[in-house]
């Protein structure tokens, strides 16, 4: 979401819209001061139309349905008239607290930066542990061999939180997807800013949709993206995961090595020893 251009956008969109629904031209021209102070708002709270729907008279200053009657725009909700309460909310946005245009538009960011922060933790970490297999430093000491087994643990949670971040991305993405999702909610928001006509509400909820439209196409155009992040993290967790255990089985002695004669037994037995002296 591209806050300066929604704030740049949204006095000339939002004073057409008063004219279109006060069926006078230039309407809003009296009233400069107001549509600015709406565009504020909405800037303040993109989400207000689920915030507020069910306190439209609410006197807080991120009430936009207020901003919206007093440009001319009288709503159902500023006057406590809405008739389903019931709460839904736009994709990624919620309903529980306002949001503002900067915490939209840097909340895919911050994702972004988490999931790549455990990845690259987690690969540098199994690397480390890789080399210390390959070159068989895990056997020098109890310490190292612990460090590797702790290692292969932490990584595994790391990628299943990233899987988890993923997947919960992904769950956003598809419902940004689905056009019938975000039409619904302003659907809603369009009737209750406006008297109950319904061919008023179709303009008001338009107009939102317009402003609020970038957003979902943003958030829906990374759905691949998270889909294969998710796919990837969960096999990268399930192999530390399955490294770990089998790590614990042979420190346990839980596995017959020594008495097959196969190849790596004596690795095995060398970890046994290892472990038995600590």
């Amino acid at each position: 979401l591209d806050c300066n251009e929604m704030r740049t956008s949204c006095p000339k969109a939002f004073g057409f819209l008063v004219d279109q629904l006060k069926n006078e031209a230039n309407a809003h021209l009296s009233n400069e001061n107001v549509v600015n102070e709406y565009c504020d708002c909405l800037e303040e709270c993109v989400n207000y139309m689920t915030v507020y729907r069910q306190a439209g008279t609410s006197l807080e200053a991120t009430n936009c349905y207020a901003k919206s009657s007093a440009a001319g725009i009288p709503s159902q909700a500023s006057q406590g008239k809405v008739d389903n309460l019931d709460s839904e909310s736009l994709p990624t946005l919620g309903s529980d607290r306002c949001i503002t245009c900067a915490e939209a538009s840097a909340g895919q960011a911050h994702l972004y930066t988490g999931l790549a922060v455990l990845s690259s933790v987690c690969g540098v970490a199994l690397l480390v542990t890789a080399g210390c297999e390959q070159m068989e430093i895990n056997m020098h000491c109890t310490c190292f061999s612990l460090g590797v087994l702790v290692a292969d643990a932490v990584c595994g949670a790391l990628l299943l939180m990233a899987m988890i971040l993923s997947i919960s991305g992904a769950i956003a993405a598809a419902a940004a997807c689905d056009p019938e999702v975000m039409e619904h909610v302003l659907e809603k928001a369009g009737h209750d800013s406006t008297n109950g006509s319904a061919s008023q509400a179709a303009v008001y909820a338009n107009f939102l949709l317009l402003l609020l439209e970038p957003m979902a196409s943003g958030v829906c155009a990374e759905l691949h993206a998270f889909s294969v992040y998710a796919l990837a993290s969960s096999l990268g967790s399930t192999c530390a995961f399955w490294s770990f255990l089998a790590t614990c089985c042979l420190c346990c002695g839980c596995t017959d090595d020594g008495e097959d004669d196969h190849p790596h037994d004596l690795k095995a037995l060398e970890l046994h020893a290892l472990m038995n002296r600590s």
